[in-house]
């Protein structure tokens, strides 16, 4: 097994912001806060196997100043402990947390800043996590964008090669076996058969940002998390509010997102299927996902949510 840790340069994020660690229950957690804190409140939360810069930073560079996206919102990017530039937050004693657990730090954090009304944006494990914390909290959300959020239990070629995946970050470190795991996990088959299989750009640079930027450690503890989820199907119905789900036609959880879809209640939710991307659509497919957002969060508006600016609208994307 190759170790990828060498040849490997720091890629500096689009995402700029204050961090800070938040004392939870169930461990410290750090969060990114960029923007207002005077705006309406924007969560977000990561897949396994990148963090919120990683995970993010496409997105938040394509858009347009004058979007809602980044006009309207203070976001506050939750890394899953240890994730975060850094990595000082992993679990206490190595152990990796519930899925219940995660949900419970994203409560512990909404309430250490005392948001109300937030738009929670998550992907991946990350959409699994803020879509409970929705059905548990109903009121303090105010709108769902989720992009391939899981939902039901890991089939058993899921478990099976992300156990080995775990165990090879936790013995070994970022080898290569474990990065190529990931990378399948998170994009589509498009990226991986580019430049005759090496895989395209953006493959390379993700695998050069998850070797300098995240700890092995904490991704073996976040991918054994979420290994070990539940399935959520009881809680979907209980979302109340709008919801804007995103799903890679070559994702790996496609069915997830289906399931997921047809659990919501009658005329809250909205499902666009992006062609070409896997999970990550928000780093292989930014531009895709803009004008759905956008039209989202014109929605929220006029429902009283998100109102911190008047937008002109002309020239927004």
């Amino acid at each position: 097994m190759g170790d990828l840790s060498q040849d490997t340069i720091p890629i500096k994020s689009a995402i700029q912001g204050d961090q800070e660690v938040v004392k939870t229950p169930f461990g410290p957690i750090s969060v990114t806060v960029a923007g207002d804190r005077n705006r309406t409140p924007l969560v977000t939360y990561h897949d396994v196997g990148v963090n919120h810069q990683s995970c993010f930073q496409q997105l938040m560079s394509c858009s347009s100043h004058k979007s809602l996206l980044v006009h309207n919102f203070c976001f506050y990017h939750i890394d899953a402990p240890g994730c975060e530039p850094g990595g000082e937050c992993c679990p206490p004693g190595g152990r990796a947390l519930e899925a219940e657990n995660l949900v419970d730090q994203v409560s512990a954090v909404i309430r250490h800043f005392e948001l109300r009304d937030v738009v929670c944006f998550g992907v991946g494990m990350g959409g699994y996590i803020l879509a409970s914390y929705a059905a548990r909290f109903p009121k303090d959300v105010a709108g769902l964008i989720l992009a391939s959020p899981l939902c039901k239990r890991p089939g058993w070629w899921e478990w099976a090669f992300g156990k080995k995946t775990a165990y090879h970050l936790w013995v070994s470190g970022w080898v290569a076996s474990a990065a190529k795991h990931l990378s399948h996990r998170l994009f589509g088959r498009c990226l991986h058969s580019a430049n005759g299989g090496a895989g395209g750009d953006l493959v390379l640079c993700y695998k050069r940002e998850t070797i300098y930027g995240i700890s092995p450690l904490a991704v073996s503890l976040y991918l054994t998390s979420t290994l070990n989820r539940r399935d959520i199907s009881e809680l979907v119905p209980k979302i109340r509010c709008k919801t804007l789900l995103f799903s890679g036609f070559e994702s790996s959880f496609e069915d997830d997102n289906l399931h997921f879809s047809s659990l919501l209640k009658p005329g809250i939710g909205s499902w666009v299927e992006i062609e070409g991307a896997g999970v990550l659509v928000t780093e292989e497919k930014p531009q895709a996902l803009l004008q759905s957002i956008q039209l989202f969060l014109q929605g929220l508006q006029q429902m009283g949510h998100g109102l911190t600016w008047e937008l002109d609208y002309n020239g927004a994307t």
